[in-house]
């Protein structure tokens, strides 16, 4: 029987893994990897708290390219009451993805089955041409497997360049946030700095005002910008045409931002919204990103990724307004500025910081440090024994700006050679460092479905055509 392990069973693996079920046709077997055990439970959608909603309506979100409803039919099975533009809870979503792959578990044919493994892959080793490869596991015996998708997704931040032993044995800095129980010890009366004032940012603290904090906290990030509200509802879009924009976009970040800012006040003219403007951009946003040389995609990352990113990832209008609402209270503050000195004094954290700008030197107590500065995607500080033997093996690329790993056409991996791999496949958002435009699900949900069909070529059984 051919087997496929996916390693990694959030949004990106669950959706390969039931693409491959649907899709295949004689026996195969699919091999769902991931240490916790949980299906379709990743970074996103793990969480459980209530005000963890998703950045984008329902009618936008099913995980299906060729069924744009399939998502909010799931809601409205649970909630008849549910519109194409309400913002729901992520943990809704969680379910919705693990119900598709037990749907596509039940429908797929006799010889086409799913093995869920709760176990952490530890190395990868390639047989001889046309051999199995063997996946050396932390709990198991090796597991022989005829291909491998790579599914694993973001990475924690990267930690501050100040922190010291003394900050980190005190317990008190929390490097991922999101990580089970980081934020059960933090007390209502407890200051907190939060390193960052981006989408994480404004989720973590909107988790921690939930309950009974009394407390202010502090959001210090070099700009100090701030997420921006998706518009309420689904509102047709204009017809614009982001095709005559390429040929100055794909010029580089300076003539792209001219660009982009003339295109926003010519719609703006005409009584369109800037978010339009990035819709129809967004197909378009990979060929230009690739047109781009690595000085030039340096220079973005260093001058405009920030101000994109406020523009691009945007936030539920409900979680907006009451991030706001913070704000005017004063419970919230967020800073532009720089941490210029951190240490542990009388069990409290000590941090100094100065403003962007120039200003005198603030000084603070902290019972809190939270880095909420968004994922590091260099896969040299995954802190993972599976990447750093695939990096070790030259399996894998890194990329050379620290967005990912290096893919071909066909999402398999480039080795170290520069070839690309007969059997080693990955889908995700460090595909970015190919496309850019490789996090959100309208992208990764056509990353997965590509990928089970290039795995599914690579047999010499077609794949079965859907009914």
């Amino acid at each position: 029987m051919h087997t496929v392990a996916v390693i990694g069973a959030g949004f990106s693996g669950t959706l390969t893994a039931v693409h491959l079920l649907r899709e295949a046709r004689g026996a195969l077997q699919v091999v769902l990897v991931n240490p916790s055990g949980r299906r379709a439970r990743g970074l996103a959608y793990g969480t459980r708290s209530d005000w963890h909603v998703l950045n984008v309506p329902a009618g936008n979100m099913s995980a299906l390219p060729d069924d744009r409803d399939h998502f909010l039919r799931y809601c409205r099975w649970r909630d008849p009451s549910v519109q194409p533009g309400d913002f729901v809870a992520r943990a809704t979503y969680g379910s919705y993805l693990d119900a598709l792959l037990t749907a596509a578990e039940q429908a797929a044919p006799p010889d086409v089955r799913l093995v869920c493994l709760a176990d952490q892959v530890l190395a990868v080793r390639p047989g001889a041409p046309g051999a199995p490869v063997r996946l050396l596991l932390a709990d198991a015996a090796p597991l022989a497997v005829d291909q491998v998708v790579l599914a694993f997704g973001h990475f924690a931040p990267a930690d501050p360049p100040l922190l010291t032993e003394a900050v980190r044995a005190s317990g008190r800095y929390l490097r991922d946030p999101w990580a089970p129980g980081a934020l059960d010890r933090i007390a209502p009366d407890d200051p907190v700095v939060v390193l960052g004032s981006g989408l994480t940012a404004m989720d973590i603290v909107l988790a921690l005002y939930h309950g009974e904090r009394r407390a202010a906290t502090l959001c210090l990030s070099r700009r100090g910008l701030q997420p921006l509200p998706h518009r309420a509802g689904l509102a047709a879009r204009p017809a614009s045409d982001a095709g005559v924009w390429l040929p100055r976009l794909r010029a580089g970040p300076r003539a792209a931002l001219r660009t982009l800012r003339e295109a926003a006040a010519a719609a703006a003219r005409r009584g369109e919204d800037w978010r339009d403007l990035l819709a129809a951009l967004r197909a378009a946003t990979p060929s230009v990103w690739q047109a781009w040389s690595d000085r030039s995609r340096a220079q973005f990352l260093r001058h405009l990724q920030a101000y994109w990113d406020v523009h691009r990832h945007r936030c539920a209008p409900p979680l907006h307004e009451r991030w706001q609402a913070l704000q005017r209270e004063g419970r919230v503050r967020v800073q532009a500025g720089r941490l210029a000195d951190l240490g542990v004094e009388d069990h409290a954290l000590l941090l100094g910081w100065c403003p962007r700008g120039g200003g005198a030197r603030q000084a603070l107590h902290a019972a809190w440090l939270i880095n909420c500065t968004g994922p590091d995607s260099r896969l040299q500080r995954a802190g993972s024994a599976l990447i750093d033997d695939l990096v070790a093996q030259g399996l894998v690329t890194p990329d050379p700006l620290g967005l990912g790993l290096l893919t071909g056409d066909d999402h398999t991996v480039v080795r170290r050679d520069g070839a690309c791999s007969a059997w080693l496949h990955y889908v995700g958002p460090l595909r970015k460092a190919r496309d850019w435009e490789a996090t959100a699900v309208p992208e990764l949900r056509e990353q997965a479905r590509a990928v089970a069909a290039n795995v599914l070529a690579r047999r010499a059984v077609p794949p079965r055509v859907s009914s």
